[in-house]
């Protein structure tokens, strides 16, 4: 929890965007994390909105397929950039939900 109050660790989750550093530095106040108990997945979205009601900055992670999705989007909502990555899912799902530790002191990248 410590990596994420540190908005270097933050930049990792959101993809490159021509949004200014202070705009980027500012997404990180208010985010809203979701963990689906079910299937694993993690979603990640700023509480910053483009003009159009569109969240600014978004990370989602499914372990069962590997795919983790960031995008983010200009303030006036008429630019998005979206970037897909595959990992192998045996790296997202080593051990069953309930044997992962209670909480992480490592870098947020290392989870990634």
């Amino acid at each position: 929890m410590e990596d994420l109050q540190n908005a270097v660790f933050l930049e990792e989750l959101w993809a490159d965007s021509d949004v200014d550093a202070a705009t980027l530095a500012q997404s990180f106040e208010n985010v809203t994390m979701t963990f689906n108990t079910e299937d694993g997945s993690v979603n990640v979205v700023s509480e910053m909105r483009t003009d159009t009601g569109l969240p600014m900055f978004e990370w989602k992670m499914t372990p069962a397929t590997g795919e983790v999705i960031q995008i983010s989007r200009t303030k006036d909502g008429r630019s998005e950039k979206t970037i897909n990555k595959d990992v192998d899912p045996a790296e997202l799902t080593a051990a069953p939900v309930n044997e992962q530790p209670a909480s992480y002191g490592g870098s947020l990248s290392k989870l990634l």
